[in-house]
């Protein structure tokens, strides 16, 4: 009896002996494992860091130490949140919401560096779970972007100035086609109106000067409509609203095609850059309309809700590939649409098929350059067209 509890107890205690060096292997194996990352990381020309389940920084490598010149004791747990641009620390709530989730994340955001300047970097995160599956918090890269970021301003900048550069060129050759050639034109059909009465014509002169006549009126009005093409005075006079109402009224009538205008809810003042820029897409979407589409009905909304002015023009037409039209150097001026757009922060998209094409601009209110902002800033009225 007393042999076969010793045997047992011999046997418990050796079953505890390799369990025991099980473990203490897992744990070499571990220990192996994470000294191979840090090696790996440190090696990196990238950030490297891991966030624990207190969403602290538990580790981060030496490039993202030497960026920003602290050392570890100064820069992990929570201390990382100090070094973070103030205005860009509600950006990180994309962060909150995907650790509660656990789905990967990415933000963009501005750090102090070793130079105590703040420099844009963007953060990509992933969950990290242990061997058994345990959540263990989250493990990401840094890049920074601060250079492709001021060039992608430089150049936003630029545009900026292109177009209003080409807005003001616009309206000097609007205003003078009105007023020097069209008023010239106009001279001109009356002084043949005049001729055209001369008793001694006769009926074959009479006939020719009727039809000079008739022409010099065609072109007198096609004049006067493309100086207002290129320089609304409507818009400048009475606002966003009335000049898009006015605008569906002149395609409908010239083209044949029934244009119906809804004018909703909008803000009373809206910024210059805004309201010209929505106002040339909507040119250059019936434009486009009238020229390519063969349509005979086209629905124009305008409203403001949740912080948006939006746009929206649909038509029965036949369609287009829009894809292949924005790789085309004229692109229907798709292109000029979608970068004057992103100029005051708003995005274009386009849905067309063969039963017809939808153009939606959304511009959010406030995103314009500041430089648009004042007193004489574009007004609306709240008017509903049919």
């Amino acid at each position: 009896m007393q042999k076969d509890e010793h045997r047992r107890l011999k046997g418990h205690n050796t079953a505890y002996e390799e369990l025991k060096h099980a473990h203490k292997r897992a744990d070499a194996t571990l220990r192996e494992s994470e000294e191979r990352f840090r090696k790996l990381a440190d090696e990196a020309p990238v950030i490297i860091w891991m966030h624990g389940l207190a969403k602290d920084l538990v580790y981060i490598n030496k490039a993202g130490l030497s960026y920003s010149g602290l050392s570890e004791k100064d820069y992990l747990g929570h201390k990382w949140l100090d070094h973070i641009h103030p205005d860009d620390l509600q950006g990180w709530q994309a962060y909150e919401s995907a650790f509660t989730s656990r789905q990967k994340f990415v933000v963009e955001y501005r750090r102090l560096n070793f130079q105590g300047q703040y420099r844009w970097l963007l953060s990509s995160g992933w969950p990290r779970y242990l061997a058994d599956g345990t959540f263990a918090g989250y493990i990401g890269v840094s890049l920074d972007v601060h250079d492709r970021k001021e060039a992608e301003e430089q150049k936003r900048k630029i545009t900026d100035r292109l177009f209003h550069a080409q807005e003001k060129e616009k309206s000097r050759i609007g205003r003078e086609i009105h007023d020097d050639f069209a008023q010239r034109l106009a001279l001109l059909t009356i002084r043949l109106q005049e001729l055209q009465l001369e008793p001694t014509l006769s009926s074959r002169h009479i006939s020719q000067i009727a039809e000079l006549r008739k022409q010099a009126n065609q072109l007198s009005l096609d004049l006067t409509l493309f100086s207002h093409r290129l320089h609304s005075s409507f818009l400048e006079q009475w606002g966003l609203a009335p000049a898009v109402k006015n605008q569906c009224k002149d395609v409908s009538r010239l083209h044949q095609v029934n244009v119906t205008c809804q004018i909703g809810e909008l803000p009373s003042i809206i910024n210059e850059n805004i309201a010209v820029t929505l106002f040339r897409v909507l040119q250059e979407a019936l434009h486009n309309t009238t020229k390519h589409s063969k349509a005979t009905k086209v629905r124009v909304e305008l409203s403001g809700n949740n912080g948006d002015i939006r746009l929206s023009v649909v038509d029965n037409g036949i369609g287009f590939d829009s894809a292949a039209a924005q790789n085309v150097p004229t692109g229907l001026g798709l292109i000029s649409m979608k970068e004057r757009l992103e100029l005051v922060g708003g995005k274009l998209l386009i849905n067309s098929e063969s039963s017809g094409t939808r153009l939606s601009a959304r511009v959010p209110i406030g995103e314009a350059p500041n430089r648009s902002q004042k007193t004489g800033a574009i007004s609306t009225q709240q008017t509903r067209a049919a």
